[in-house]
C-alpha cells in the first residue's frame, strides 16, 4: 500500500511539474510576441508602410490565422468553394493587418506584463497579461488564448480585451457584412476588398 501510494505520488509530482513547464513556455510565448508586437506600435520613426509589413509578419508566425478567419466566417465558410476560400484567406490577413494598423498611432511608451497562464477549453492555454499604458491611465487587459499547431507551433486563435473578444466581433461585423450581400460569397468578398483597398 506504502509503495502504491509513493508511486502515485512521483507520478502526480511529474504531471505536475510536466504541466508548470507547458505554461511557462506559453506565457513565455505571450511575452515574446506581445512585445514584438508593441515594439511595431511604438515604432512612429518607420513609415506606416514599415510598420505593417513588419506587423504582418508577426500575425504570420504567430497568430492561427487560418483557423482564426474560419471561425469568424462561421457557417458562410461551408459554401464558400475552393476559389473563394482562398480569396478570402487572403482577403482576411489584408484586413487584420489594415484594422489593427489603424490603431498604432494611439501607442506610446507601453510595456506588456504577464500575469498568469491556466489550461482553456478544447486544449487551449489562456494568457492572462496587461499592457501598461503609462500616458493613459488604466492599464489594457490582454488574455491570450493559445493552443499548439499540428507542427508544435505555439500560436494565438483569439485575444480578449478589456473582456471583448476579437474574433467574435470579427464574426459579427463579418456576418452583417454577408447579410448586406444577401448571402452572396462572391459579392461579399468584392466588398471586403473595396474595404481593404480603401485604406491607406
Amino acid at each position: 500500500m506504502k509503495k502504491n501510494f509513493f508511486l502515485f505520488f512521483i507520478s502526480l509530482c511529474l504531471i505536475t511539474s510536466e504541466s508548470h513547464a507547458d505554461l511557462s513556455e506559453y506565457k513565455a510565448f505571450a511575452e515574446q510576441t506581445g512585445n514584438e508586437i508593441i515594439q511595431v506600435l511604438v515604432d512612429t520613426s518607420s513609415s506606416m508602410q514599415n510598420r505593417k509589413k513588419k506587423f504582418r509578419a508577426i500575425l504570420e508566425k504567430r497568430f492561427s490565422l487560418p483557423s482564426i478567419a474560419k471561425f469568424v466566417l462561421a457557417r458562410y465558410w461551408r459554401r464558400t468553394n475552393d476559389q473563394q476560400k482562398a480569396r478570402y484567406l487572403d482577403l482576411f490577413e489584408d484586413a487584420t493587418v489594415t484594422n489593427y494598423a489603424a490603431q498604432f498611432d494611439n501607442y506610446n511608451n507601453e510595456r506588456l506584463e504577464v500575469l498568469s497562464a491556466r489550461p482553456g477549453k478544447k486544449g487551449n492555454v489562456i494568457i492572462t497579461t496587461r499592457i501598461l499604458r503609462p500616458s493613459k491611465g488604466e492599464p489594457l487587459s490582454v488574455d491570450w488564448h493559445a493552443a499548439k499547431s499540428k507542427s508544435g507551433k505555439i500560436k494565438v486563435v483569439d485575444l480578449i480585451i478589456n473582456g471583448v473578444s476579437m474574433s467574435i466581433t470579427q464574426r459579427s461585423e463579418y456576418g452583417a457584412m454577408v447579410q448586406s450581400a444577401n448571402g452572396n460569397i462572391d459579392q461579399f468578398l468584392d466588398n471586403l476588398e473595396a474595404q481593404v483597398r480603401s485604406d491607406p
